[in-house]
């Protein structure tokens, strides 16, 4: 198979500065909802990769030609224009982490909206874009980009990606987005898994190894942080869809200097920034001038709320890109410990509209829009998305609240302090019997031995030991076999035991297996008094459905009797008032939640 490399950001080695940004996604739960929300499904050719000048920016596009409609008005061999997000404007250049970059001559699979007359984008960014490549005689649609970073979280049933064979999935989809069958990934799913095309697509990892950064060696960092915290400050208007802004605000500030070593961050209040959005961003054109004449300077972080100039597809049921975040940097240099830095400057984030709604601001502690707000404002600190398949904030899928995979990257930048041993990439995938799981290390020094413990009646008891390297500096990969899954999600953690006797947990992981029903919540958010579930059930069953508040509260709760096959089940949300809510369903020994949002 030919090997095709992707650099998710373009060189830059004549400007001065450049700006960088990362996003926040909300996955659909699989391609056929993220087919229907979009407005176009196409198989394509990339036939020209070309710059426009646009004012006093230069904008990125890509030509393609129309190989197969899968869904929408374009014809066979039309061409179309998509639009990066990836522009410059004098010395200054913005890349955008996970934005679409495609190969001249190569064909892929996306999932596009319009964005004028002339222009397209992706629905989000690289995320469900594949690459079509041969490999072993199949053609298989692979995914890469924000594809290959959104990793198993068992969070409203997402679905995870995975490689496809290609005319099996066209059909698939073809058939499930307009509703002719019911979408099924077995009817198009490859064995082959990402990890082993992995040298096909992606970028390098930079150390520590499952780290990655806007701004590449040397890195770019905020200085003095030490002495002066950097501020941050908030659009004066707020979210519309978040009540108590200020304290969502200070309470990500909070946890972002408890977390991190050597990070100071102030809470310096609100800011009345408005961007005059004539053919530019919220973070284009006049918004460094403005926060140099008005802040007094480049060292600031700036938020904004409600995506003021548009330059975000809206959110379609609560999914799409929620936000995203970064930073402008120097080619200017200094020295730390030792080790080389460029400055970091103008800091931003930028947070679409109807994200408060969606990700209950105004519903408990926020969590969620905490978790988000400090992924985006991580991106403002030059972090990039954890590689592999952690389970960290730096993920790119929300929410997720800082875990050490977190702390080890951000220390790579701003803290002095010695880093762990270093184990990455602790992930499984079901089989047709078993749960198959994987490790990697990167270094190990006197380790003993990995446990791996699954949860079972609420506890984590073992289930295996492997034998530890010992000492080592190269990349070691361990594997375990789990002979007994149980149908629904599996939770399996990791371990591992130094000579000494002392343990430390690494990461805990959820594993779907054999599901005895798949449920989905369409449409969603809810508009009236009524929720629907589709239920696909193996046998005749009772199921129990409950609803909970953003506290966890139980609402309403209900018995349905379910026969083999698809199920409209259907719960009366007459008592329950707007917000965001769960939905629990429980059937033979198996559980699943459910998000969505009731609306207005």
């Amino acid at each position: 198979m030919k090997a095709i490399h992707y650099l998710v950001f373009l060189s830059i080695t004549t400007l001065c500065s450049s700006a960088l940004q990362a996003t926040t996604i909300a996955p659909y739960q699989n391609l056929a909802l993220m087919g229907q929300a979009a407005d176009a499904v196409v198989m394509a050719k990339a036939v020209r990769n070309y710059e426009v000048t646009d004012g006093n920016m230069v904008r990125y596009r890509t030509t393609l030609q129309i190989i197969n409609p899968i869904k929408g008005t374009l014809q066979l061999n039309q061409t179309i224009e998509i639009q990066n997000h990836h522009l410059r404007i004098g010395e200054l250049e913005r890349t955008v982490w996970g934005d679409l970059e495609l190969t001249e001559s190569q064909t892929y699979l996306l999932f596009v909206s319009q964005l004028s007359n002339e222009l397209w984008q992706p629905q989000m960014l690289s995320y469900g874009a594949f690459q079509q490549s041969e490999h072993d005689g199949k053609q298989l649609l692979i995914p890469f980009g924000l594809g290959t970073e959104v990793q198993i979280v068992d969070r409203n049933n997402i679905e995870v990606l995975g490689v496809y064979y290609s005319d099996q999935l066209i059909t698939l989809l073809r058939n499930s987005i307009d509703n002719t069958t019911l979408w099924d990934r077995s009817l198009a799913i490859s064995p082959y898994s990402v990890e082993q095309l992995r040298n096909t697509f992606g970028r390098a990892a930079n150390p520590p190894s499952h780290c990655t950064f806007l701004a590449g060696a040397p890195y770019a960092r905020w200085d003095g942080m030490e002495n002066t915290p950097l501020p941050v400050r908030y659009h004066v208007d707020g979210d519309a869809g978040c009540n108590n802004i200020a304290s969502r605000i200070g309470t990500t500030i909070s946890r972002i200097n408890s977390s991190y070593d050597d990070v100071d961050l102030i809470n310096a209040g609100t800011h009345n920034f408005a961007p005059s959005c004539a053919g530019q961003g919220a973070t284009d054109g006049q918004f460094t001038s403005w926060v140099n004449n008005n802040l007094g300077g480049s060292r600031n972080l700036v938020i904004q709320f409600d995506d003021p100039c548009s330059e975000i597809t809206d959110l379609n049921g609560c999914n799409g890109t929620i936000a995203f975040g970064g930073l402008y940097w120097s080619s200017q240099r200094y020295t730390v410990n030792g080790e080389t830095y460029r400055y970091a400057a103008y800091g931003y984030v930028v947070v679409n509209n109807g994200t408060g709604t969606c990700l209950g601001c105004n519903q408990g502690n926020g969590s969620d829009y905490v978790a988000m707000l400090t992924h985006e404002i991580g991106h403002s600190l030059n972090a990039g998305h954890i590689a592999g398949r952690g389970t960290a904030n730096m993920n790119p899928n929300c929410c997720v609240n800082i875990s050490a995979l977190d702390q080890a990257c951000l220390a790579f930048s701003y803290s002095s302090a010695a880093l762990p041993v270093e184990v990455v990439d602790f992930w499984g995938e079901a089989a047709e019997v078993t749960i198959n799981l994987e490790w990697q290390s990167v270094s190990e020094s006197g380790n003993d031995f990995y446990t791996i413990e699954k949860l079972m009646d609420g506890v984590y008891l073992p289930i295996g030991k492997v034998t530890g390297a010992g000492e080592s500096v190269r990349r070691i990969y361990y594997d375990f076999v789990d002979p007994q899954p149980i149908p629904g999600t599996n939770y399996y953690r990791l371990s591992q035991t130094d000579y000494d006797g002392s343990t430390r947990v690494v990461k805990t992981i959820a594993v779907p297996f054999l599901k005895e029903a798949d449920v989905i919540i369409a449409p969603n958010p809810i508009h009236g008094h009524a929720l629907t579930a589709t239920i696909t059930s193996k046998d005749n069953q009772e199921v129990q459905l409950t609803v909970l508040d953003a506290m966890g509260n139980r609402m309403i709760s209900q018995h349905n009797r379910v026969t083999a096959g698809d199920n409209h089940v259907v719960v009366n949300l007459e008592s329950v008032s707007s917000g965001v809510y769960q939905l629990v369903i429980r059937h033979s020994n198996t559980q699943q939640v459910l998000r969505f949002v009731k609306g207005t």
